[in-house]
């Protein structure tokens, strides 16, 4: 696989989310990252809120439909999974539109194009 310049964009709030990837013309690796995910108080670590309905967009993918695994990045298990054709997205340019569920802290997904294996472990 080799590993392109190409980035999730971020297209709606809330505004403390970070997005970091890794793609190729047929696969992603997408982690979100909510910066008040957790917070101090009392001298204690805190879970901050869940987050609902925050999105990213996945540009830079070759045409065709994609399987989307969202992934608890605590316990290392699949807790969704989507399915979506790379199209044009508002303002954003070709892509995928990533939706990910709620989730407190972080979330992580693997993207990949329908009829393409994962190779590796």
């Amino acid at each position: 696989m080799s590993i392109t310049s190409k980035t999730p964009t971020r297209p709606n709030q809330p505004v403390t989310l970070a997005t970091y990837g890794l793609a190729s013309d047929d696969r992603a690796l997408v982690w979100l990252h909510d910066t008040q995910g957790y917070r101090v108080e009392g001298g204690k670590v805190q879970p901050g809120p869940a987050r609902r309905g925050a999105s990213v967009n996945l540009e830079g993918l070759a045409e065709g439909n994609y399987r989307i695994e969202w992934w608890d990045t605590r316990t290392g298990e699949v807790i969704a999974t989507d399915s979506q054709p790379v199209r044009p997205l508002r303002h954003f340019g070709y892509g995928i539109g990533l939706q990910p569920p709620e989730f407190q802290g972080d979330i992580a997904a693997r993207v990949i194009r329908q009829g393409v294996a994962w190779k590796g472990k």
